[in-house]
């Protein structure tokens, strides 16, 4: 029927999202500092009176045919507060980070609780504090941080899972949870050393006309022995506990260098992911025994004149691929096809952080995030007002050209993955 058919071709919507950062200063040494998110990536008019939902047994979760007081929801009055569970996958509010953070002036620093994590550009560690930015490296972090000789050295522990937990009582939710047993622990260590140049330092340089250079290494060693990802009771009792050998462990090795002078900024970062596997299975030991060889890079270049007002960019990036696995999305279960007779034991499919983003379409919302893939991206853009206290309005345009790394990953054998033009049009 024409009358009933889909004419639009066109998807228009809208999110909001309000972030909170505050600080409680217990002294000047002593401060806790917090990230709440408001209404986090919620669709605006998603959530009217007329829509509520239900969780049956066996069923899920069921849309209710009639809400009290909406007869129809083409008559709905108003938005409700999203509620998990009731007429929302999400909450109104999400606690993002706690942490605490206690200075010794002469020894360094000391951060611990729950804390974004974030190096270089943001290849593999991002903090998602980007106005546009949907995901984050949160991390259980205890961290030491001091410097020395003008560089920064970092050293740090991170509970990455603590796998099955146990309490006293399993109606008890007020009562304490802790660990059910060290084995299933993933453990991680962290150690960085950087030279990061303060920014108001820096941009005096750049005004004398002299030069900033920055730079560090980021090292990441994660193990694990054994796993409870079988265990699919939600509050596990004894009974319930079932281990399986994991013996996991990698090696991340991550370089990032930034060089600046006279509006040319040149910045690059470099990571490598090496160890292995044993077994990727949850319920058995098969003894997959993988290995895993990963690279990938990111590389932005930009040129600045006409008083900072014209930009002229070069970026480019590198992700390697697997030629055992079919597709490029972590959507498509890369791990387990490797893992299942694919003929290599080597798992060299390697993944940008989701938030370090190069285009609108295909990386950023067909794939999720560039992997297994490099792209060449030039772009021009001209602020058309550039005030001293950060206004800017402006507009440009960036070209983006991708390519399989691995030819056999893509579908039909075709590397060239498309150019993709982006024009925008900018305020802040």
């Amino acid at each position: 029927d024409d009358d009933l058919a889909c004419k639009g071709d066109r998807l228009r919507f809208a999110n909001t999202r309000l972030r909170l950062q505050p600080t409680l200063a217990l002294s000047e040494d002593v401060r806790v500092r917090m990230t709440l998110d408001v209404f986090d990536n919620m669709v605006l008019g998603s959530t009217p009176d007329g829509y509520a939902y239900r969780y049956e047994e066996g069923t899920g979760f069921v849309r209710a045919d009639r809400v009290p007081g909406v007869p129809l929801d083409s008559f709905t009055t108003g938005q409700n507060p999203p509620q998990d569970y009731r007429n929302s996958l999400r909450d109104s509010i999400y606690v993002r980070h706690a942490w605490a953070e206690v200075t010794n002036r002469g020894l360094g620093q000391l951060r611990f609780g729950r804390m974004p994590s974030h190096w270089g550009l943001g290849l593999i560690a991002h903090d998602g504090n980007g106005i546009d930015s949907d995901f984050s490296s949160d991390a259980d972090r205890i961290m030491g941080l001091t410097r020395i000789a003008g560089m920064y050295v970092v050293a740090a522990y991170d509970f990455a899972s603590k796998g099955v937990l146990r309490q006293f009582s399993p109606y008890d939710v007020r009562g304490l949870s802790y660990d059910a047993s060290p084995q299933d622990d993933i453990r991680q260590f962290v150690f960085a050393i950087a030279r990061r140049t303060d920014p108001e330092e820096a941009r005096d340089r750049l005004q004398r006309g002299s030069w900033v250079l920055d730079g560090g290494l980021y090292f990441v060693y994660r193990h694990q022995f054994l796993s409870s990802a079988g265990v699919t009771n939600a509050f596990p009792v004894s009974a319930d506990y079932s281990f399986v050998r994991r013996d996991a462990r990698a090696f991340i090795p991550d370089l990032w260098a930034r060089f600046q002078m006279r509006g040319v900024r040149l910045e690059l970062e470099a990571s490598y992911i090496g160890g292995r596997v044993r077994n990727i299975q949850n319920d058995s030991y098969r003894q997959d025994d993988l290995k895993i060889r990963q690279f990938g890079f990111a590389f932005e270049g930009e040129y600045r004149l006409l008083s900072d007002k014209l930009s002229i960019r070069l970026y480019a990036g590198y992700a390697s691929g697997d030629p055992d696995i079919e597709g490029l999305s972590d959507r498509q279960g890369i791990l387990a096809q490797t893992g299942s007779g694919s003929g290599s034991n080597t798992v060299s499919h390697f993944q940008f952080h989701p938030n370090y983003r190069i285009d609108q379409i295909l990386w950023r919302n067909v794939m999720g995030r560039v992997a297994g893939a490099y792209y060449l991206r030039p772009g021009v853009s001209y602020d058309i007002i550039r005030s001293p206290f950060g206004q800017l309005f402006g507009l440009g345009v960036d070209a983006v050209y991708s390519r399989a790394s691995q030819e056999v990953q893509t579908y039909g054998s075709d590397p060239n993955l498309g150019l993709e033009l982006d024009l925008s049009l900018y305020y802040r």
